[in-house]
């Protein structure tokens, strides 16, 4: 099972050291959220995704940079595909796509800075013509998400993204794979949102599970010492 993380996304974070550092510690892939302003922080700024993605990408060399998840209802499919086709030409064959629909947190987001935030239906549409364009392109396209529409346009995907469900929930793969979620590997809780069991048996339950890859985005985000703890543990097997 591959282990990939997050990147830290708030203006001052240092996104390109971060990228470069878990690339040499080993990770497999880093990924960039597509917030307008920072989850854990709504009111500083965020870097932006598709920006943040061409700078990583130019920056490394050998770990998959992706998306997790770019909105399909910020972009027209003919622009989210303009922007798989040029990380292609920075990092040949190191890119994925992630797409989704939008949920509860990013309507909120919309509404504040005076966004659409459409129904339903048309939010698939769109997100299944954003997976077509991309594919288009070239690129690798997956789907974040876990309501039964989002997971019926993942069919058609390259891989899909499940955020933060339980170790022991039961489901069927989709093309690649992967579980998202948060990991704190410092403190009293090393095992944050991975079953409780602890770290290590946290990261084999979701491979037993039949995850493909962990995508983690380690708290705190911008403690070096919990990323190299993680990579520790995490990567352990690879070393």
């Amino acid at each position: 099972m591959k282990v990939s993380v997050a990147v830290p996304q708030g203006i001052g974070a240092g996104l390109v050291d971060f990228a470069k550092r878990a690339e040499s510690l080993g990770f497999h892939g880093v990924y960039c959220f597509d917030h307008l302003v920072p989850v854990s922080d709504p009111m500083r700024p965020a870097m932006e995704a598709t920006a943040s993605l061409g700078a990583i990408a130019a920056a490394t060399e050998h770990v998959v940079v992706g998306s997790l998840v770019l909105r399909a209802t910020l972009r027209p499919p003919e622009v989210t595909a303009g922007i798989a086709a040029t990380l292609r030409a920075v990092a040949p064959d190191r890119v994925v796509v992630g797409l989704g629909a939008g949920d509860r947190t990013t309507r909120r987001e919309m509404h504040r800075f005076g966004l659409p935030f459409p129904p339903l239906a048309e939010r698939i549409g769109a997100l299944a013509a954003a997976v077509a364009a991309v594919q288009g392109s070239g690129a690798k396209a997956w789907v974040g998400g876990s309501h039964p529409s989002v997971v019926e346009v993942a069919r058609q995907a390259d891989g899909w993204n499940r955020w933060e469900t339980r170790t022991e929930e039961p489901f069927e793969p989709v093309g690649w794979t992967s579980w998202g979620g948060r990991v704190a590997p410092l403190g009293d809780r090393p095992d944050l949102e991975l079953g409780g069991s602890g770290l290590r048996p946290g990261l084999d339950a979701l491979g037993e599970a039949g995850y493909d890859e962990v995508i983690a985005s380690v708290v705190p985000v911008l403690d070096p010492a919990a990323l190299e703890r993680f990579a520790e543990t995490a990567l352990a097997e690879q070393r």
